[in-house]
C-alpha cells in the first residue's frame, strides 16, 4: 500500500516578509488597523508594530476601541495642538513706530533736509499718557520738527505735530536724542552720532 504523505502542518506565510513560516517556528497573530488579523514571524514583529499592528496577545490590554487616525490639520492646527509656548517676541513700540515712521512721507522731507542740513539729532519716546502714541524729534542747530506715531491709527499713524527753530523751544523730556538717521534718512532705535553735542 503506497504511504500517502501529508504536510506536517499547515503552510503559513508571513504577512510582513512573505516567508513560509519554517516547521518549529512559531508565527503570531497581530490585528492590524481595520481589524485584519495578520500572521508574523519573529524577525518582523518590530516592523509589524512599526507599521502599527498590535500582538493579539496583548489585544486584551489595549482600549476597546483602536483610535482614530485624526485627520490632518493645517500648520496652525498642528502648532496649537503642540500646546502653550512662548509667544514670538514682538517689536518693542518704539521700534514699531520708527518702521511705521520711515514708510511715510515725512520721512523723505526729513532725509531731504538731512542733506542739506548734516545729520540731526533725534529722540524717539513713548508718551506716558498714550500708551500706543510715540513721539519722534528730529532736531538740527537752527530746525527742529515733532511727529506723533500712533500705533492704533492704522489709517494714518503718522502727523507732524510742531516745528521750530531752537532746540530749547523742544520740552527736556523730548531732548532725549536716543535714536538716529541712517545714510539712507530713515529713523533708528540706538543713540545719535551728536549725541552729547551742543543743544543750542
Amino acid at each position: 500500500m503506497k504511504k500517502e504523505l501529508r504536510p506536517v502542518h499547515d503552510v503559513v506565510t508571513c504577512d510582513v516578509c512573505g516567508r513560509t513560516i519554517l516547521k518549529g517556528e512559531r508565527a503570531e497573530s497581530y490585528l492590524a488597523p481595520g481589524g485584519h488579523r495578520r500572521q508574523v514571524c519573529d524577525l518582523c514583529s518590530l516592523r509589524a508594530q512599526h507599521e502599527g499592528w498590535i500582538r493579539e496577545s496583548a489585544a486584551g490590554e489595549m482600549p476597546t476601541r483602536l483610535p482614530r487616525s485624526e485627520p490632518r490639520r493645517g500648520v496652525l492646527g498642528r502648532l496649537r495642538r503642540r500646546g502653550p509656548t512662548e509667544p514670538p517676541a514682538q517689536p518693542a513700540p518704539v521700534e514699531r513706530a520708527l518702521d511705521l515712521f520711515n514708510g511715510s512721507s515725512h520721512q523723505r522731507t526729513i532725509a531731504g533736509l538731512a542733506r542739506t542740513l548734516g545729520t540731526p539729532f533725534v529722540s524717539a519716546q513713548p508718551d506716558t499718557a498714550q500708551g500706543s502714541q510715540v513721539s519722534v524729534v528730529v532736531a538740527w542747530e537752527l530746525s527742529w520738527y515733532r511727529y506723533r506715531v500712533d500705533l492704533g491709527d492704522e489709517a494714518d499713524p503718522v502727523m507732524m505735530l510742531d516745528k521750530g527753530e531752537e532746540i530749547e523751544q523742544i520740552e527736556e523730556d523730548l531732548r532725549e536724542w536716543n535714536a538716529r538717521l541712517d545714510a539712507d534718512g530713515r529713523v533708528l532705535a540706538g543713540h545719535s552720532v551728536n549725541d552729547g553735542g551742543s543743544e543750542a
